[in-house]
């Protein structure tokens, strides 16, 4: 839900990126915009690109990205991360 809140800000088409890499949870998450977007005006499903792939290696071009958020890491896969 964190695109959800992130496309509060910005409110364009396309400009939130939101990443997972289980499937079942990418059509949840659009099933979840399509409710999203009949209870809040400011709302469209457009704002959010869904996209299957892995938080560590971003499907998406270098330098393309301002800002990135995460809600699903544990301190040892970053640490396992930055020892790479």
């Amino acid at each position: 839900m964190e695109a959800l809140e992130f496309s509060c800000f910005t409110r364009r088409p396309g400009s939130v990126i939101a990443i997972d890499s289980v499937p079942e949870m990418l059509e949840k998450a659009a099933s979840n915009f399509e409710i999203a977007a009949e209870a809040n005006d400011w709302f469209d499903p457009s704002f959010v690109t869904l996209m299957e792939g892995d938080a560590l290696d971003l499907p998406v071009p270098d330098d393309s990205v301002n800002l990135a958020a995460s809600s699903g890491f544990s301190k040892t896969s970053l640490s396992m991360t930055w020892h790479q």
